[in-house]
């Protein structure tokens, strides 16, 4: 029978190791600007955040997340912003109104200023910018004033706005993602449903469906693999190549260069879970912070290459928050306590042997 300092070690040996598969992330609520509400739409790999957050005015500005503080980015001159991409250099893109709130614009906020990229011409009537990679280039959607053509895919490179118009016969196109290359994932369609294109060289380009149905890309990494949703649930889409998870009940969102997918899923009661999709296996988020926290993720949006996730969900007031979720780290900290751990118990087991007398 083991000694009770023993059976001390291994019981605190056994919770810790317990304790460390269950919580894999720390959940950090990001608060708000003053206001009501706030919504993650991006995360970078140093853990900021981008998003939008309610102001004590009412209005809606588009925020960073960074050093544990959330800062208003600011408007074109209007009243209303909106933050949906950030990169690694810091980066931000979105739409902000311009003056007397005319337009939304995207727009590039870099170096602690907000840049209008305004619209390529006359036949515009505002627009959005969505994604940014780490060479500063940006897509989105254009919103125009031709008949049956309301949104056109952009690329923003080199300081100069291009209109990348819709594939043939579509009436409108939207970019969604776009990668270190310079290729671009979006949605297009017209009286069908919605498809999924990826542009490069100056061409758009199907990729075509799963089952025969359509599919929506909502996400793109840096390596220009795709995630987002069809009839049959979430999808992973490499190198031509469809992966279907979530049985119908789940969309992707984000996706990082190790092919981890965070979205929403529909439980059976109809309410929406926060998922991670890693190594061919669906995890709610929910199960993997602190149950003490009484929060409720509901979507996840975007994960960095390092696991940080940008999520959306309720606080324990029930208040609709964004939140940053941060890795536990498996090493350092509580890989030391486990040695420490160890350690004790060998010395605890380990009995001394007797020591001969030379004569």
């Amino acid at each position: 029978m083991l000694r009770p300092s023993v059976q001390v070690v291994l019981a605190l040996l056994i919770g810790a190791a317990s304790l460390r598969s269950e919580i894999l992330y720390q959940a950090i609520d990001l608060g708000t600007l003053g206001g009501s509400f706030s919504e993650a739409r991006g995360v970078n790999n140093s853990g900021q955040v981008v998003g939008s957050s309610a102001t004590v005015t009412g209005s809606t500005r588009a925020f960073i997340y960074t050093g544990g503080h959330m800062f208003d980015l600011g408007t074109l001159g209007g009243g209303q912003s909106f933050g949906l991409g950030i990169n690694d250099l810091s980066q931000v893109t979105g739409a902000a109104s311009n003056l007397g709130d005319a337009e939304l614009h995207p727009f590039l906020f870099s170096a602690g200023r907000m840049i209008d990229l305004g619209i390529p011409g006359t036949g515009y009537r505002g627009g959005f910018g969505f994604a940014i990679n780490n060479h500063g280039q940006v897509t989105g959607y254009l919103a125009t004033t031709l008949p049956r053509a309301d949104y056109h895919t952009f690329l923003y490179a080199d300081g100069q706005l291009s209109d990348l118009g819709a594939p043939p016969g579509a009436h409108y196109s939207v970019g969604i993602g776009i990668d270190d290359q310079g290729r671009i994932a979006g949605q297009y369609g017209s009286v069908d449903p919605a498809r999924t294109f990826v542009y490069s060289n100056g061409i758009m380009t199907d990729v075509g469906n799963v089952a025969g149905l359509g599919v929506l890309a909502y996400g793109m990494n840096s390596l220009g693999h795709l995630t987002g949703a069809s009839a049959r649930g979430g999808f992973l889409y490499v190198d031509g190549l469809f992966t279907d998870f979530g049985n119908g009940a789940c969309n992707g969102r984000g996706i990082n260069d190790l092919d981890q997918v965070v979205g929403p899923c529909r439980l059976p009661n109809g309410a929406y879970h926060a998922f991670l999709y890693s190594g061919g296996e669906i995890r709610d988020l929910n199960d993997l912070i602190d149950p003490n926290l009484d929060l409720t993720l509901v979507n996840g949006q975007a994960i960095s290459n390092n696991g940080f996730i940008a999520v959306e969900g309720f606080t324990a007031g029930g208040d609709s928050h964004g939140f940053l979720l941060r890795p536990v780290p498996e090493s350092g900290t509580f890989a030391l306590m486990i040695v420490v751990l160890a350690l004790g118990l060998a010395s605890l087991t380990l009995k001394r042997a007797p020591i001969a007398r030379v004569r």
